[in-house]
This record gives structure tokens, C-alpha cells and sequence, in this order.
């Protein structure tokens, strides 16, 4: 990173705006934008660390499995709600074709009735 870049970093932490930069260094404002932005540090979601990106891989959003895994715990994915034909009970399915709440649900579905 060039030693103008790195004076542009420190400006912007400081809370100067993309124009007092411009002033200061003497650069157009657009090309401060784009210092900023190019040389922004992305963070993990879960953590907040800094995220080492990896030449020609898409952008990653963790900085580590752990933080991935801990993430996905407390954002779990949901589809939407069925009712159990079982058991009546209304819950959140989490895939297409998933029709009862439970296993023994779904093991004790229609069985009762057999002599």
C-alpha cells in the first residue's frame, strides 16, 4: 500500500470527509473514494476481526469456521410454517417436502388405527 493511501486511511479514521481529504492531499474527491473503499478492511460478521481475503476467491464474510458456524446457529433458515398432520401443532419448516413436526410424528402417523 502506498504511502498515500496509508495518509488517506489515517485522515478518514481521524473523521475527515471525502472533500477536507481532497483539499488536504490534493487528490480529486473520486479518486479518495476509491481509496477508501479499495482499502477498506472488511470484518466478520460474528466477531468483528478482520477478514484476510483470498486472491481470486469470492468475499468472505467470516474470519474463521468458528465464527461461520456460530453465525449460522443464531440466524437458522426458515421457510416458512406447516401443521403437523399428526399432532396438529404449527412449526417452521426448514426444507420443501418436510410434513410433520417430529419423528414420532411422523412414525405414529396412521398407525393407531390398525387392528
Amino acid at each position: 500500500m502506498s504511502q498515500t493511501n496509508i495518509e488517506i486511511e489515517r485522515m478518514r479514521a481521524l473523521g475527515m470527509s471525502y472533500a477536507e481529504i481532497s483539499r488536504e492531499t490534493g487528490l480529486p474527491v473520486g479518486t479518495v473514494k476509491s481509496v477508501v473503499h479499495r482499502c477498506a478492511k472488511k470484518k466478520c460478521e460474528e466477531c468483528g476481526k478482520a477478514v484476510v481475503p483470498t486472491k481470486g476467491k469470492r468475499a468472505k464474510r467470516f474470519c474463521c469456521d468458528a465464527c461461520r458456524k456460530r453465525w449460522h446457529r443464531k440466524h437458522p433458515k426458515t421457510r416458512g410454517e406447516s401443521v403437523c398432520p399428526t399432532c396438529g401443532k404449527v412449526f417452521a419448516t426448514l426444507g420443501a417436502g418436510r410434513r410433520y413436526c417430529s419423528l414420532e410424528c411422523y412414525r405414529g402417523r396412521g398407525h393407531a388405527e390398525r387392528p
